[in-house]
């Protein structure tokens, strides 16, 4: 449950953000090399799920938590092609430092969408029993509210 409470607060921080506030989230969470590795295959792995419209590889990303939410990979898709274009259908991705907010790690991505805005896609990250990471959920920062 501390991913939604950390996902809500997030959602109201965006609301009020600035060009510069966004910059406020740029302290960098400090994890073992592999770790990092594995945040950045499970983030890859579902965008490119996204690219090819496989909403089984790309629920699989989410964790148990987001999976108990949208209840399956299509509804999950749907929502991803509503609600966040950027990510679905990326004209460019790149991956940033991973920072700590509120003391979990998020990884931040640089998008240029179709229409050739930039925004800012936080990814929250959780380690799972087994070792894993898996998506936690996703907060787009629009191209009005940053600068990349």
């Amino acid at each position: 449950m501390k991913t939604l409470g950390i996902l809500g607060g997030l959602m109201l921080i965006a609301a009020s953000w600035t060009a510069t506030a966004a910059d406020n989230f740029s302290k960098p969470y400090v994890l073992p090399e592999a770790d990092r590795q594995a945040i950045h295959k499970v983030v890859v792995e579902q965008l490119s799920a996204f690219a090819q419209d496989n909403g089984p590889a790309a629920f699989a990303a989410a964790t148990p938590e987001m999976q108990a939410k949208y209840k399956s990979p299509d509804l999950f898709m749907v929502v991803v092609r509503i609600g966040y274009k950027p990510v679905y259908r990326p004209r460019q991705v790149a991956f940033q430092q991973i920072v700590d907010i509120e003391g979990t790690p998020v990884q931040r991505l640089a998008v240029v969408d179709q229409d050739g805005k930039e925004h800012l896609a936080l990814y929250i990250m959780e380690p799972q029993a087994n070792g894993d990471w898996r998506i936690g959920g996703c907060l787009l920062v629009p191209p009005d509210d940053i600068s990349i």
